[in-house]
């Protein structure tokens, strides 16, 4: 809840544009790719900073959605 409740408050104010821009930099730097049995979810990534591909995706779209943002549901699943 700590990183939703953060981007939400600064995201306060912005633009669509400038909201999408602030997520994806604050990802960038909060989070880091894990590699070697790192679990690829959101709620990995937030618990320990460390995720997979999917895990960026759903953290984007749960940080986006709660900070106003119309984000669209596309996660796709093949052989995880």
């Amino acid at each position: 809840m700590m990183h939703i409740n953060y981007v939400k408050t600064m995201t306060q104010g912005m633009g669509d544009s400038e909201k999408a821009v602030f997520i994806h930099d604050y990802l960038e730097d909060h989070f880091q790719y894990g590699y070697d049995r790192t679990p690829g979810s959101a709620v990995q990534g937030f618990k320990t900073g460390y995720t997979k591909c999917l895990g960026y995706t759903a953290a984007y779209y749960i940080i986006g959605l709660n900070s106003g943002l119309k984000v669209l549901q596309r996660f796709f699943f093949r052989g995880y």
